[in-house]
């Protein structure tokens, strides 16, 4: 089993290597985005570099909304204070690439998937459309991806193993998630309803201890974090939100769009991910309490993107936390169904087809 971990892990490696040569060979090393420049001045901010009354216009304002998300600024000041303000939030998105790359084949293998199918699960992870575009793009989305993923998995880890300081851990990876984007809390989201749904399976003192082991260091964290903020005259996340709602066009919660985003987001994954969904029903995958909780947890943690005042396929992303598992029990089901007749190179080979059609979108499509 190590063996075949290591001889994927290497693989998922050299998928991120060339993930990462052709987004730069399309965009460049610095894909410009529209927050690029407030994250630039975040870090020189707090590396003292300039003064927050130095900003002006739109810039101190942004500044304001995101500095509840500091976690590019702190790393900026140590461990990265000797690169350029540019290149740290670069090398921090490959890192995050990695990262999550190998946190979703080590998640999927938790949840009951062999090692091959954990593979392709995590290559789909790691080429999705949104990852192309705006992983390596200088903005924090795939900060969020990389901790909500880690965060679910570590607290599966310690769930499991009865181990409360796992249980402790992924409450700290939650937090750090919360501090890098607004999606990177809800793998916390997920561990709550998780363990909410499964209160009957412990004793009421030695749920309140799992619960407060999950809930208290974020909290805690948390609560630091907003009376610092206050003290800096930063705006709330309530302010940020209302701000988003203020600038976005009713255009952006239409039928139309949010399904052509939820289409960029997985592409044929979702043809999967429906035939995954057809299979549990038809096995009446309800009966399975913990296959249930599992999927209601994660559909339940991410539908609050659904909120968010633009359906778009960066911020519908995180739902690969649902979406990924339910692709890859449809593909285990076809496959095992299929593979002796059409063999097994071809068979396996289909499960290519959602990563061609993600490079084919991003060479193509400039709208998005």
């Amino acid at each position: 089993m190590l063996i075949q971990d290591k001889k994927y892990l290497v693989i998922l490696l050299a998928v991120n290597i060339l993930t990462i040569i052709l987004a730069f060979f399309w965009v460049g090393p610095y894909s410009v985005r529209t927050d690029t420049d407030h994250y630039v001045n975040q870090i020189n901010v707090m590396r003292g570099d300039v003064e927050v009354d130095d900003l002006e216009g739109p810039f101190k304002e942004m500044y304001y909304y995101k500095i509840y998300k500091p976690i590019y600024g702190l790393l900026s000041v140590w461990p990265l204070g000797s690169l350029e303000p540019l290149n740290v939030i670069l090398f921090l998105n490959i890192i995050f690439l990695v990262g999550l790359t190998i946190s979703s084949y080590y998640l999927f293998k938790h949840l009951g998937f062999e090692e091959k199918f954990s593979f392709y699960g995590a290559v789909w992870v790691a080429t999705g459309y949104p990852v192309f575009k705006y992983g390596l793009a200088l903005v924090t989305d795939i900060s969020g991806w990389f901790f909500a993923v880690l965060s679910i998995l570590v607290f599966l880890y310690g769930v499991k193993s009865n181990r409360l300081n796992l249980v402790i851990l992924a409450s700290l990876v939650g937090f750090v998630g919360s501090i890098s984007k607004e999606t990177g809390v809800l793998g916390l989201l997920f561990c709550g309803l998780y363990l909410l749904f499964h209160y009957r399976d412990y004793t009421f003192s030695k749920f309140l201890k799992v619960l407060a082991s999950l809930c208290a260091p974020f909290l805690i964290l948390q609560i630091t974090l907003m009376l610092i903020m206050s003290k800096l005259n930063a705006s709330s996340l309530f302010e940020w939100v209302k701000f988003n709602y203020r600038i976005f066009f009713e255009d952006f919660y239409k039928l139309k769009y949010f399904l052509t985003n939820e289409f960029l987001a997985f592409g044929l994954v979702w043809v999967f991910a429906c035939l995954g969904f057809y299979f549990l029903l038809r096995e009446k995958f309800w009966q399975d309490r913990e296959k249930f909780i599992l999927l209601l947890s994660a559909i339940l943690a991410t539908s609050a993107v659904l909120l968010w005042p633009v359906f778009y396929y960066r911020i519908l992303f995180i739902q690969l936390i649902f979406v990924m598992p339910l692709g890859l029990y449809g593909a285990r089901k076809i496959l095992n169904k299929y593979e002796q007749s059409l063999g097994k190179v071809f068979s396996e080979s289909i499960l290519l087809f959602p990563v061609l059609l993600n490079i084919v979108l991003f060479l193509l499509i400039k709208k998005y």
